[in-house]
């Protein structure tokens, strides 16, 4: 750490020994050096009753506030001026600056960008918060495209909170618990009359208690079913239903279901889905499975005969793609690519939809031909070098 290191030596009665070496405050580089315990009696003490005072100095001012908002830790400092050594600790803490903060960022959060720009191992990584359950206090913090954490701080900021949405804030390295009266070290809490710190006997109770529901109407309209009665809070006094959070869950009643029997299941028509068309155009049909189906007591469908279904019977087949196909349009001819002998024509081949417009939808199997060979008549005069027909 940067900075003086101011030691402390503190000394405890009857139990607790801190390390040695241990940061108190790692805003203040303030440390534990030494530590005496000492087994003091009342005549070492003498008669007048030790209130945590006595052998101390005074207090000193309060230290600079780790945060400037959102809350920090403030310190004061004692020292212990006798020989025969002090009760208490030479150190507390107090939380300070809880207004919130204007951009509202999360103090974890900064500490760990704070290394965005600090090789690790080589390279640099984007650093996000990650909270390690049995360090809590650590700057352990998650590389955002990558899959490892690493702790890049053995303690964060004094101020810190030690929980994602928790008020208990780290000092020193240790998680601090701070009470509803925002007080360190506090485990006071809210009570259900809204009271930081009572005991929920300073507001007029409410009885709530819970009610079981009728019966639902059966599952099913037909065959073998159930009914449930599902748990309600009902405030006794306005006789009304209230948010489950009033009434205390150990007591709630488990739901009651039992069992239903209606009229037995009549045969029913099912149908399938639709099969593709036959055709892209010109009158296709589609298909489809159509089955006499009763339902069992066990809620699955076994096929009957189709004579015990009510008629109509669901239709099996449906046209689909009634347009026109479109069709292959040819040109003419051209004439013989040759005067004399053998040579070859070509013409156009168009594919048009019925409206007459070129599309790709015709079948290629059935395109007419576009060239083929010709002859004419006329013979190829012969080539005076190579005695054969020029054509």
């Amino acid at each position: 750490m940067n900075g003086v290191q101011t030691a402390h030596r503190v000394i405890f009665l009857d139990s607790g020994q801190p390390e040695l070496g241990t940061y108190v405050s790692n805003s203040t580089n303030t440390y534990l050096q030494s530590w005496t315990h000492l087994n003091v009696n009342q005549n070492q003490i003498g008669n007048k009753k030790n209130d945590g005072t006595m052998g101390w100095s005074e207090w000193s001012t309060w230290g600079i506030c780790s945060r400037s908002c959102d809350g920090g830790v403030t310190y004061q400092l004692r020292q212990c001026v006798t020989k025969t050594g002090c009760f208490g600790n030479s150190i507390r803490y107090s939380i300070c600056n809880m207004q919130p903060c204007r951009d509202r960022s999360d103090f974890r959060t900064t500490q760990c960008k704070a290394f965005n720009n600090r090789p690790y191992r080589g390279r640099l990584y984007h650093w996000i918060p990650f909270h390690d359950p049995e360090d809590s206090c650590s700057l352990t913090c998650q590389a955002s495209t990558y899959l490892f954490v690493a702790k890049l701080a053995p303690i964060v900021q004094d101020g810190t909170r030690c929980r994602k949405g928790s008020l208990d804030m780290c000092v020193g390295g240790k998680c601090m618990p701070v009470g509803c009266d925002l007080k360190l070290g506090s485990v006071k809490k809210v009570d259900e009359c809204g009271i930081c710190g009572g005991d929920g006997t300073t507001c007029k109770r409410t009885s709530y208690e819970w009610v079981e529901t009728l019966l639902t109407p059966c599952s099913v309209t037909c065959g073998r079913g159930f009914q449930m009665s599902k748990p309600f809070c009902k405030d006794m006094k306005t006789e009304e239903k209230v948010s489950d959070g009033f009434c205390d869950y150990k007591t709630r009643p488990r739901p009651r279901i039992r069992s239903c029997i209606t009229p037995k299941c009549l045969p029913k028509w099912v149908v399938g889905d639709w099969g593709p068309c036959s055709s892209r155009c010109g009158n296709g049909f589609k298909t489809r499975n159509v089955h006499c189906v009763r339902t069992s007591s066990n809620r699955t469908n076994v096929w009957v005969k189709q004579s015990s279904c009510l008629p109509p019977k669901p239709t099996t087949q449906h046209s689909c793609n009634n347009r026109n196909c479109p069709l292959w349009f040819k040109g003419s001819w051209s004439h013989c690519s040759t005067t004399c002998g053998r040579g070859y024509q070509q013409r156009a081949v168009i594919c048009r939809s019925s409206e007459g417009f070129p599309t790709t939808e015709c079948d290629p199997s059935t395109k007419p031909e576009s060239k083929r060979t010709c002859v004419n008549q006329l013979p190829c005069p012969l080539s005076k070098q190579t005695g054969y027909n020029t054509a």
